[in-house]
């Protein structure tokens, strides 16, 4: 079993290399500490928070979510657990899938 010691020697140089950049005087490629400190780690952070901040909003009342389409059925069937999607023989596109009886 060879490969069993690879995702922990992975682990051990992303970590480590992470460790010492930070602690180290050195910066990456040049660039002044502050420049890679705002537009490096506060960046990573920052973008990850967003992210998570955008996702929690809700859906506003006025969306398309749970409208009807322009030929009047549901945009997306509901999904029902246990249900898969049947093709309807004539259908062009993935779009005319339905869900199964």
């Amino acid at each position: 079993m060879r490969g069993d010691h690879r995702p922990a020697r992975a682990r051990h140089l992303l970590i480590g290399g992470t460790i010492e950049l930070v602690t180290s005087g050195k910066t990456h490629s040049g660039y002044p500490g502050w420049f890679n400190f705002v537009f490096g780690w506060v960046m990573a952070i920052g973008l990850v928070v967003v992210a998570i901040g955008l996702s929690l909003i809700p859906w506003p009342a006025g969306s398309n979510l749970y409208k009807a389409d322009s030929d009047g059925d549901p945009i997306a069937p509901e999904a029902v657990a246990g249900k898969g999607l049947v093709v309807v023989p004539e259908a062009e596109s993935p779009h005319e899938l339905r869900s199964a009886p």
